[in-house]
């Protein structure tokens, strides 16, 4: 056992030290303690007393005092006793995830650039997108990239309801027959700067010009967002009758 793995135990770099040099080499007297350590002599006795203290060493009383460390079956029931607390509190981690993801309202989250952007990316993606019932996105660009072709293939095997707006005026033809084929629900419009992502729980806003991107963990503005979404395709889709 090594003074790192130890430390482990809760402990500090020179109760560590202590409690390894008394488990490799016995019964000490203060002074070889300090010698066997390093620990310097005007934090040593403190040391001690801390260790004492947390029931990891015995002392034993003599013409000249020596310390003893508790037996290495002690030291392994303490071991168990973490592991015992730590599954404990993995379980209540748990369940602080499941009042987060109920909470009608979260967290707002702010970041510019491209790098914020692509921060904010991750952490929407990491909010369990899959339990959504729906994904409704306003996208700047259709590019085809195997990340979103996975993106969209992971949603329409969830089933989840999908609709998309998207307006680039890059989009090649060939990429928009494309992205029609996987995702019939697509339209393709003019509209101004701002993408975005809405669904169950969170909002993702790209907005370009300004060079920034918020996202919004709130269910209350999610469902809010998701209605007039819905609203804003109707017409899409009217509009799309009148064309064709």
């Amino acid at each position: 056992m090594e003074i790192e793995q130890l430390r482990l135990l809760g402990l500090t770099t020179y109760e560590a030290k202590v409690l390894y040099a008394l488990l490799h080499k016995g019964a000490l007297k203060v002074a070889q303690i300090t010698k066997e350590s390093s620990v310097p002599n005007g934090q040593i006795y403190n040391t001690l007393d801390s260790l004492e203290e947390k029931n990891l060493i015995n002392i034993i009383p003599d013409k000249i005092k020596k310390y003893q460390a508790k037996s290495i079956n002690y030291i392994k029931d303490l071991i168990e006793n973490k592991k015992e607390e730590l599954k404990k509190l993995e379980l209540e981690l748990e369940k602080l995830k499941e009042i987060e993801n109920k909470r009608t309202d979260g967290e707002i989250m702010i970041a510019r650039g491209k790098k914020g952007f692509h921060k904010m990316i991750l952490e929407w993606n990491s909010m369990n997108l899959g339990n959504s019932p729906y994904v409704y996105e306003i996208k700047w660009k259709a590019d085809i990239t195997d990340k979103n072709i996975e993106k969209i293939a992971s949603n329409v095997k969830k089933k989840n309801k999908i609709k998309k707006v998207l307006y680039d005026f890059n989009t090649s033809v060939e990429n928009i027959k494309y992205w029609k084929k996987i995702v019939p629900n697509y339209h393709f419009i003019e509209a101004e700067g701002i993408a975005m992502s809405i669904t169950e729980n969170s909002t993702l806003i790209s907005i370009l010009d300004v060079n920034s991107t918020l996202l919004l963990k709130s269910k209350t503005f999610s469902t809010t967002m998701a209605k007039l979404f819905e609203g804003y395709y109707e017409l899409q889709d009217k509009k799309d009758e009148k064309k064709n």
